[in-house]
């Protein structure tokens, strides 16, 4: 494995602007295509690098792997009924760079977020990182959420108001992460993406449940 341990001294970069208004509202409009699916199951699950992982401080490394992690899943159980995705890349001063994810999933077919989630954290820690990788599964606290009312993940019907409000507010968390993590990059990754989505095409039908 391995090993880059001096973390790189990141500062704003104001030799470009991003249009946050763009972002937000092409996660939206990706956010109701989806919804042409009366139900969904929304999983959520951060993925990161352990400690000493090149990838840890490494953009180009991180988004390497993170790549070879979307590749990857498409062909294995974990892409059974997947109607897409969305992801942010964020780089913290402890944990280095790590990816924010949604996984969205056709809710008729697909009912157990939990089982989701932790195929796609063992996918990304063991097939991708040799054991290097860690991830979280935020379904794991839908009860807290929920108790709240802030609860935007799991099973969400298509006329559930606050459901996809909060959804949204979710998504709204992980473009501004994702932007926050563009500003500090140097001119060199001007063209580095750090938020991404599933192409939108004609091939979700309309459940009428």
């Amino acid at each position: 494995m391995n090993a880059y341990n001096t973390q790189p001294t990141f500062h704003s970069n104001p030799s470009w602007t991003i249009d946050s208004q763009h972002n937000m509202d092409s996660a939206s409009e990706y956010i109701d295509y989806l919804f042409k699916k009366a139900r969904m199951l929304v999983v959520r699950v951060d993925l990161s690098f352990s400690y000493g992982h090149i990838a840890q401080y490494e953009a180009e490394h991180a988004r390497d792997a993170f790549q070879r992690f979307l590749n990857n899943i498409k062909q294995t159980w974990l892409n059974n009924h997947r109607l897409g995705y969305m992801w942010a890349m964020e780089c913290g001063d402890q944990r280095g760079f790590h990816f924010h994810c949604l996984f969205f999933y056709d809710e008729v077919e697909r009912q157990q977020a939990l089982t989701l989630g932790h195929g796609l954290g063992k996918y990304w820690m063991n097939n991708i990182n040799g054991g290097y990788g860690e991830y979280y599964c935020s379904n794991r606290d839908e009860a807290v959420f929920a108790e709240a009312g802030t609860l935007g993940i799991g099973k969400i019907h298509r006329n559930d108001g606050l459901g996809r409000q909060n959804l949204l507010r979710v998504v709204s968390y992980l473009v501004k992460e994702s932007e926050e993590t563009k500003l500090r990059l140097p001119d060199s990754f001007r063209r580095f993406r750090t938020f991404g989505r599933g192409e939108m095409s004609n091939k979700i039908n309309s459940h009428q449940i």
